[in-house]
């Protein structure tokens, strides 16, 4: 998804062909994380209303969870958190968005409560107990 001639050209077209009313600064970061796969996303969302929503105050889009579930292989919430999404980038993301991120994964991935738990406690584990 790398082969993008213009980057800033490629943010303001699909700006302006998106019906979803995401902000500049979420497609700026869909582009920047999945190049020409952009496109790809918004269509899943655009198709599934639900996925066009950010999880908490970050730029991911739920779709994002789907994506890298469907087709980049991401069996664990740590595959989601911090490879797989901009979750994690720098800091933690706070509990709400952990749990609404597993909350999501669990039910695309079948998992029970307790694995749930025990996924969201392996990555609460990964951030510094005064940011979590």
């Amino acid at each position: 998804g790398g082969d993008i001639a213009d980057f800033e050209l490629m943010v303001q077209q699909l700006y302006k062909q998106q019906s979803l009313g995401l902000s500049e600064g979420c497609l700026r970061a869909l582009v920047h994380n999945y190049g020409t796969e952009a496109g790809a996303l918004l269509a899943l969302a655009t198709k599934d209303k639900t996925l066009a929503v950010t999880l908490g105050d970050t730029q991911v889009l739920k779709v994002e969870i789907k994506y890298a579930v469907e087709h980049e292989m991401a069996f664990e919430l740590a595959d989601v958190v911090f490879r797989r999404t901009d979750l994690a980038t720098g800091s933690s993301p706070g509990a709400p968005v952990l749990a609404d991120c597993a909350e999501y994964t669990a039910a695309m991935l079948n998992w029970d409560e307790s694995k749930k738990q025990a996924q969201l406690d392996a990555v609460k584990q990964r951030f510094p107990s005064w940011i979590s």
